[in-house]
């Protein structure tokens, strides 16, 4: 009789045994899940574009004659800028001496320049200019035909003489999925 006891407690604990695992299978599917939600995202800020004065190899300057502007417009954001149009001043350009626009030339600046841009407001068509790359600003040379205006009143001593417009008063630019260009003339 002891024989037969045993076997029937190892077989009730063989049968626990077993359902105790098949419970906690089932607890485990019972408790698996799954998950909906949203992420977060932030945009970051536009920074200005920046114009600067180019070289200008042809289509110069004489009285009453117009001439070419060249103006280096850099992006420095990560995504390329559209510049649709200029709105430029009426004040006098400055004279200079050498191309690099580093030594003034008094006298003409003293006599007069007489020169201005040729209009107050330019619009522009792909004129896109590259995204900041790395550590390197997009750049884009753009060379505004006839921008630029001689009056008969400048004064003599400037022959020969390189002069830096009036800053631009706006260039607004939108973001642009376009292809960007180097140089463009317009």
């Amino acid at each position: 009789m002891k024989h037969l006891t045993k076997t029937r407690t190892a077989t009730v604990g063989v049968t626990a045994a077993t359902a105790l695992i098949l419970a906690s299978g089932v607890a485990y599917a019972f408790w698996s899940t799954t998950g909906s939600g949203t992420g977060a995202a932030a945009s970051g800020s536009s920074l200005g574009l920046t114009l600067a004065a180019g070289t200008v190899n042809t289509n110069v300057l004489y009285p009453t004659v117009a001439g070419d502007v060249v103006v280096v417009i850099s992006n420095p954001n990560p995504f390329a800028v559209s510049v649709d149009s200029l709105t430029l001043p009426t004040a006098a350009a400055t004279a200079y001496t050498n191309a690099g626009l580093t030594t003034l030339n008094a006298a003409c600046n003293t006599g007069g320049t007489g020169v201005t841009w040729n209009y107050t407001s330019k619009s522009l068509t792909g004129v896109i200019v590259a995204k900041k790359t790395g550590g390197v600003d997009g750049t884009l040379t753009l060379t505004l035909t006839n921008g630029a205006l001689m009056s008969n009143a400048s004064d003599n001593t400037c022959q020969s003489s390189f002069f830096k417009m009036p800053n631009v008063l706006t260039a607004p630019g939108s973001s642009s999925a376009g292809t960007p260009v180097t140089s463009i003339t317009q």
